[in-house]
């Protein structure tokens, strides 16, 4: 049975496999022990400069995802 096309508002867009790897991208760019973002900011910055929709969640979601390959590896050798 073939698929028809998703002409909803979600699934699949442009950049959204990719979003991980932007809000990595922000994080590392923007923040450090004494400045912070938000999940709101992030989201934002996502609209505006990638065109990506995303809800507060799954950019929490991501940054947690980030944080366990980090921790990954800096402990790769023990």
């Amino acid at each position: 049975m073939a698929k028809e096309p998703n002409n909803s508002a979600k699934g699949k867009r442009d950049n959204q496999k990719m979003k991980p790897f932007f809000v990595m991208q922000y994080l590392l760019k923007n923040t450090d022990e004494n400045k912070r973002v938000t999940a709101e900011m992030i989201k934002d910055k996502l609209a505006s400069d990638c065109g990506i929709s995303a809800n507060v969640r799954s950019i929490c979601e991501d940054i947690k995802e980030i944080n366990k390959a980090f921790y990954l590896l800096e402990h790769e050798d023990e």
